[in-house]
């Protein structure tokens, strides 16, 4: 008889962190078809955040060619940072009540009003990044899907099932991690809509 592993199960990993520190708050059901939580940075004063993710569990590498699906809705443009994807511990703040960093390893879309309207896609490593500018965010719920290649050496990034950015240069080498933020650049909350943050590693054996 041979055994096999089927899936790996985070729900009972999933941790928080932000600045300030986590409350009740930062969390609602969404009340919506689909279900889904709102990931709410409460916004007491700029630079506030909070983030989901699989706490000190850092359970893949690009080795084992992992697809990290995030269905999600930036409900609010304006003023707002927003992290999703695959991240490493270098440089990626995991305390409480201190700013947020960008992390040196992942494979991440990122928005951010300070830097300009548009979303990107970026494989990172060390702090080296290779970028895809992908233009605004789009409008209601969308589809994000990561993709790296069994031979590790080429990330993908799918919005609403096109492919829109291949990056093979900056992949990180580091353990990763799925995660999810949502950042206010005003004193004023600002909402990420979850309805998906799934992880995959599929690499045959």
């Amino acid at each position: 008889m041979v055994s096999a592993l089927l899936g790996l199960l985070l729900d009972r990993s999933w941790a928080t962190n932000g600045d300030p520190a986590p409350v009740a708050g930062n969390f609602v059901e969404a009340n919506e078809i689909g279900g889904g939580m709102v990931l709410r940075c409460l916004g007491a004063a700029g630079g506030d955040w909070v983030a989901m993710h699989t706490g000190g569990n850092y359970p893949l590498t690009v080795a084992y060619s992992p697809h990290l699906k995030i269905t999600a809705d930036i409900v609010d443009t304006a003023n707002v940072f927003i992290l999703g994807g695959l991240v490493g511990a270098s440089n990626l703040e995991t305390g409480n009540n201190l700013a947020w960093t960008v992390p040196d390893d992942g494979i991440w879309v990122e928005y951010d009003t300070n830097v300009d309207g548009n979303m990107r896609f970026v494989t990172s490593i060390a702090g080296v990044q290779t970028a895809t500018p992908l233009g605004v965010p789009p409008v209601a719920h969308s589809s994000l899907v990561f993709v790296v290649n069994d031979a590790s050496d080429e990330a993908k990034m799918i919005l609403n099932g096109t492919v829109v950015a291949t990056h093979t240069t900056n992949l990180p080498t580091a353990q990763l991690k799925p995660l999810a933020m949502c950042g206010s650049r005003a004193v004023a909350a600002k909402d990420l809509h979850l309805h998906d943050l799934r992880l995959i590693f599929d690499r045959g054996f």
